[in-house]
């Protein structure tokens, strides 16, 4: 196995460009995403997203059950613009409100 040395700058760059490679509830959730739990149990499409003031998506809302959970963006990994996944489980987004 071959290893390189970097600079620290040059490792603190690849090793940040590593972090924004994986998708972000920012960049990729949208409204019709399909939200499901990390064991692969479909909870629903997004139908809202919440933002803060200055415009950063704390939470989602989806419908479960005939209403809407309210899921915390903190908790949510968008694969795409049309997959996501929620570290919670399916009974703890239907206790959300």
């Amino acid at each position: 196995m071959l290893s390189v040395a970097l600079p620290v700058a040059a490792q603190a760059e690849t090793e940040a460009s590593a972090a924004t490679a994986v998708a972000s509830p920012a960049s990729e959730l949208r409204v019709g995403t399909v939200l499901s739990t990390a064991d692969g149990r479909r909870v629903g499409r997004v139908s809202r997203i919440y933002k803060s003031k200055d415009g950063t998506p704390v939470s989602a809302s989806v419908i479960v059950d005939g209403r809407f959970a309210i899921v915390p963006i903190s908790t949510i990994t968008a694969k795409n613009k049309s997959v996501a996944t929620t570290t919670l489980t399916l009974a703890e987004v239907r206790k959300l409100k």
